[in-house]
Protein backbone atom coordinates (compact mmCIF):
# COMPACT_ATOMS: atom_id res chain seq x y z
CA UNK A 1 0.00 0.00 0.00
CA UNK A 2 1.45 3.34 -1.07
CA UNK A 3 1.37 6.08 1.54
CA UNK A 4 0.10 9.22 -0.22
CA UNK A 5 0.70 11.88 2.37
CA UNK A 6 4.04 10.93 3.88
CA UNK A 7 7.31 12.75 3.31
CA UNK A 8 10.59 11.08 2.44
CA UNK A 9 12.35 9.37 5.35
CA UNK A 10 15.13 11.98 5.02
CA UNK A 11 12.84 14.58 6.64
CA UNK A 12 12.55 12.67 9.93
CA UNK A 13 15.91 13.72 11.46
CA UNK A 14 15.34 17.30 10.31
CA UNK A 15 11.89 17.26 11.90
CA UNK A 16 13.18 15.77 15.15
CA UNK A 17 15.94 18.38 15.29
CA UNK A 18 13.48 21.25 14.75
CA UNK A 19 11.12 19.73 17.33
CA UNK A 20 13.84 19.43 19.97
CA UNK A 21 15.10 22.98 19.30
CA UNK A 22 11.55 24.31 19.53
CA UNK A 23 10.89 22.35 22.72
CA UNK A 24 14.11 23.67 24.26
CA UNK A 25 13.39 27.28 23.27
CA UNK A 26 9.79 27.00 24.43
CA UNK A 27 10.83 25.60 27.79
CA UNK A 28 13.41 28.36 28.24
CA UNK A 29 10.82 30.97 27.31
CA UNK A 30 8.18 29.66 29.69
CA UNK A 31 10.44 28.98 32.67
CA UNK A 32 12.53 32.16 32.48
CA UNK A 33 10.34 34.58 30.49
CA UNK A 34 13.38 35.06 28.24
CA UNK A 35 12.72 37.33 25.25
CA UNK A 36 15.77 38.52 23.26
CA UNK A 37 15.56 42.22 22.45
CA UNK A 38 16.52 41.73 18.78
CA UNK A 39 13.23 39.83 18.28
CA UNK A 40 11.15 42.86 19.34
CA UNK A 41 9.29 43.93 16.19
CA UNK A 42 6.11 45.68 15.19
CA UNK A 43 3.47 43.24 13.94
CA UNK A 44 -0.12 43.63 12.73
CA UNK A 45 -2.66 43.10 15.50
CA UNK A 46 -5.72 41.69 13.75
CA UNK A 47 -7.81 40.93 16.83
CA UNK A 48 -6.68 43.40 19.50
CA UNK A 49 -9.70 45.66 19.09
CA UNK A 50 -12.06 43.42 17.18
CA UNK A 51 -15.73 43.09 17.95
CA UNK A 52 -15.06 39.47 18.91
CA UNK A 53 -13.02 40.54 21.93
CA UNK A 54 -14.51 43.93 22.81
CA UNK A 55 -18.29 43.49 22.74
CA UNK A 56 -18.87 45.05 19.36
CA UNK A 57 -16.55 48.05 19.59
CA UNK A 58 -14.15 48.62 16.72
CA UNK A 59 -10.90 50.49 16.46
CA UNK A 60 -11.02 54.15 15.50
CA UNK A 61 -7.59 54.08 13.89
CA UNK A 62 -8.33 51.34 11.39
CA UNK A 63 -7.85 47.63 11.17
CA UNK A 64 -5.36 46.05 11.71
CA UNK A 65 -3.32 48.09 14.13
CA UNK A 66 0.42 47.65 14.58
CA UNK A 67 1.81 46.69 17.96
CA UNK A 68 5.16 45.76 19.45
CA UNK A 69 5.70 42.06 20.04
CA UNK A 70 8.62 39.75 20.75
CA UNK A 71 8.72 36.87 18.27
CA UNK A 72 10.58 34.42 20.54
CA UNK A 73 7.50 32.40 21.50
CA UNK A 74 6.16 32.41 17.92
CA UNK A 75 9.50 31.07 16.63
CA UNK A 76 9.66 28.37 19.33
CA UNK A 77 6.08 27.23 18.69
CA UNK A 78 6.58 27.28 14.90
CA UNK A 79 9.68 25.10 15.23
CA UNK A 80 7.73 22.72 17.46
CA UNK A 81 4.80 22.44 15.08
CA UNK A 82 6.82 22.18 11.85
CA UNK A 83 9.29 19.75 13.43
CA UNK A 84 6.46 17.68 14.86
CA UNK A 85 4.67 17.46 11.52
CA UNK A 86 7.85 16.52 9.67
CA UNK A 87 8.62 13.83 12.25
CA UNK A 88 5.11 12.40 12.23
CA UNK A 89 4.67 12.47 8.46
CA UNK A 90 8.09 11.14 7.47
CA UNK A 91 8.19 7.59 6.15
CA UNK A 92 10.41 4.98 7.66
CA UNK A 93 13.21 3.71 5.41
CA UNK A 94 11.32 0.49 4.74
CA UNK A 95 7.68 1.55 5.04
CA UNK A 96 5.34 -1.45 4.72
CA UNK A 97 1.82 -2.43 5.84
CA UNK A 98 3.00 -3.36 9.33
CA UNK A 99 4.62 0.02 9.87
CA UNK A 100 1.52 1.75 8.48
CA UNK A 101 -0.57 -0.25 10.98
CA UNK A 102 1.76 0.74 13.85
CA UNK A 103 1.60 4.36 12.63
CA UNK A 104 -2.22 4.33 12.62
CA UNK A 105 -2.44 2.66 16.04
CA UNK A 106 0.01 5.18 17.48
CA UNK A 107 -1.94 8.04 15.94
CA UNK A 108 -5.20 6.81 17.46
CA UNK A 109 -3.57 6.16 20.83
CA UNK A 110 -2.12 9.69 20.84
CA UNK A 111 -5.50 11.20 19.92
CA UNK A 112 -7.25 9.32 22.72
CA UNK A 113 -4.66 10.14 25.38
CA UNK A 114 -4.49 13.79 24.29
CA UNK A 115 -8.29 14.05 24.30
CA UNK A 116 -8.45 12.64 27.83
CA UNK A 117 -5.77 15.09 28.98
CA UNK A 118 -7.66 18.02 27.45
CA UNK A 119 -10.87 16.88 29.15
CA UNK A 120 -9.10 16.68 32.51
CA UNK A 121 -7.52 20.09 31.88
CA UNK A 122 -10.91 21.69 31.17
CA UNK A 123 -12.18 20.62 34.58
CA UNK A 124 -9.07 21.10 36.72
CA UNK A 125 -7.16 24.12 35.39
CA UNK A 126 -8.54 27.66 35.10
CA UNK A 127 -7.82 31.21 33.93
CA UNK A 128 -4.38 32.03 32.54
CA UNK A 129 -2.96 28.65 33.58
CA UNK A 130 -5.56 27.03 31.32
CA UNK A 131 -4.33 29.16 28.41
CA UNK A 132 -0.73 28.02 28.94
CA UNK A 133 -1.77 24.36 29.17
CA UNK A 134 -3.77 24.68 25.93
CA UNK A 135 -0.71 26.09 24.17
CA UNK A 136 1.21 23.06 25.44
CA UNK A 137 -1.54 20.80 24.09
CA UNK A 138 -0.84 22.14 20.58
CA UNK A 139 2.36 20.13 20.39
CA UNK A 140 1.78 17.50 23.08
CA UNK A 141 -0.13 15.35 20.59
CA UNK A 142 2.97 15.32 18.36
CA UNK A 143 5.19 14.41 21.29
CA UNK A 144 2.88 11.56 22.32
CA UNK A 145 2.81 10.21 18.77
CA UNK A 146 6.58 10.45 18.27
CA UNK A 147 7.28 8.67 21.56
CA UNK A 148 4.60 6.01 21.09
CA UNK A 149 5.36 5.26 17.43
CA UNK A 150 9.11 4.98 17.97
CA UNK A 151 8.55 2.82 21.06
CA UNK A 152 6.27 0.32 19.26
CA UNK A 153 8.54 0.40 16.20
CA UNK A 154 11.57 -0.42 18.34
CA UNK A 155 9.63 -3.17 20.13
CA UNK A 156 8.49 -4.61 16.79
CA UNK A 157 12.03 -4.62 15.40
CA UNK A 158 13.26 -6.35 18.56
CA UNK A 159 10.60 -9.07 18.15
CA UNK A 160 11.56 -9.60 14.50
CA UNK A 161 15.26 -9.81 15.40
CA UNK A 162 14.54 -12.45 18.07
CA UNK A 163 12.76 -14.73 15.58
Amino acid sequence: MKAKYLFSHKWKPIGLTLFIIGLTLGTIGVLSSYEPVFLDVRVPDFFGNSSFLNNGSSSETGWPQMRKNNLFDEIALSLLLIGGLLSILAKEKNEDEMIMKLRLESLLWSAIVNGILIFITVWLIYDLDFYFVMITELFFFYLLFILRFNFVLMRQKKLVDEE
